[in-house]
């Protein structure tokens, strides 16, 4: 009776109230829509909800571009299941050696900026020219950051056609059966579908900002034909990408949401992944020193990004070199799926 004669008397407290309680609202349900929870995307370094929406935007408008399957590849690749499902990435990062001994395989991501928009480090005017010549080093596969990490779809295909085109590598293999990453903030179908058209063989999912979505997004790979690279940062996340069915997943030390990096955390995840799912680790690697306990704890490659691009290639060749012939995978761990680091401390 109290709250009712109180609020009667004052009725611009209700109105201030309702008002409180539909924005409050709108902006919990928009986080759960995006996959991100309220606490962690206020607390980012850069406006996250923004990138979010102008990606949305962005499907929105190439669903436009690409409504018809008469006059679309790519609305023919998610109106038709594609007939052979691609796993020349992860044949790549679980690749042995003459001895038949497992070493640490390298992904070189190729990328302008980071997600938040700032510069790697590196300039250069042609990413299709400077992953092709990284691939060749070689390393075992090549991530290109296209849209939101800076290189355009042209460079995505102009890479594809370079290594179509190209005899054979270092290693031997036919750079047609060279494995090409894209990683963008997808967050649509039919930005898979696109990356698929260009060339990719792969496509990086980032769990932490998809949520619910994430499991479109991996039916999306493969209706198109490409793999699906899942990141994970927590263990709920990685839990949530092995219950939908991830059988690639990419431990990462930094997390997207607070934009900090977590020492160690990569490696605590590493318990939770099965010996059947392909595993990488990326973050703050840039050193032998810095890969060889991803290689001990089981995983089977790194991804090394924007270290390699900002030291001049007479350090960062030698670095992959080593990496991938100095550096031996524990059998022992990748049997059991445990990882020596268990007691190091790491993230919720």
């Amino acid at each position: 009776c109290f709250f009712a004669m109180f609020f009667w008397q004052r009725p611009h407290f209700v109105v201030v109230l309702v008002v409180v309680l539909v924005v409050v609202g709108s902006g919990l349900t928009t986080c759960r829509r995006r996959g991100v929870s309220p606490t962690r995307l206020r607390s980012s370094a850069f406006d996250l909800e923004a990138l979010v929406q102008r990606k949305l935007h962005e499907a929105d408008k190439l669903q436009k571009a690409h409504s018809s399957v008469a006059t679309s590849d790519v609305a023919k690749r998610l109106s038709f299941a594609a007939t052979t499902g691609g796993t020349r990435f992860a044949r790549a990062m679980r690749r042995k050696s003459d001895d038949e001994m497992k070493r640490l395989s390298v992904c070189a991501e190729i990328k302008r900026t980071y997600l938040d928009g700032s510069p790697v480090g590196a300039t250069f005017s042609d990413g299709a020219a400077v992953a092709s010549t990284i691939a060749k080093w070689p390393v075992d596969a090549v991530c290109l950051g296209v849209g939101t990490y800076g290189a355009t779809d042209e460079e995505l295909r102009n890479l594809r056609r370079i290594l179509d085109d190209a005899a054979d590598f270092p290693d031997g293999e036919a750079g047609s059966f060279f494995p090409i990453v894209a990683k963008d903030l997808f967050v649509d179908p039919i930005q898979v579908a696109l990356a698929a058209e260009n060339g990719a063989d792969a496509v990086v999912l980032l769990a932490s900002i998809l949520g619910d979505r994430l499991e479109d997004l991996m039916d999306a790979a493969t209706l198109t034909g490409v793999e699906a690279v899942v990141e994970v940062h927590t263990p709920n996340e990685c839990a949530f990408a092995l219950e939908a069915g991830a059988t690639v997943l990419l431990a990462t030390n930094y997390d997207r949401i607070d934009q900090h990096m977590v020492p160690g955390q990569a490696l605590g995840l590493k318990p939770m992944i099965p010996p059947n799912i392909v595993a990488l680790a990326t973050g703050g690697i840039a050193s032998e020193d810095d890969a060889a306990p991803y290689a001990y704890a089981g995983y089977d490659g790194i991804v090394l990004g924007g270290p390699l691009l900002a030291a001049p290639p007479s350090v960062s060749k030698p670095l992959v070199h080593n990496i991938r012939h100095n550096i031996k995978v524990s059998p022992l761990e990748s049997m059991i799926g445990q990882s020596i680091t268990g007691g190091i401390p790491w993230g919720n």
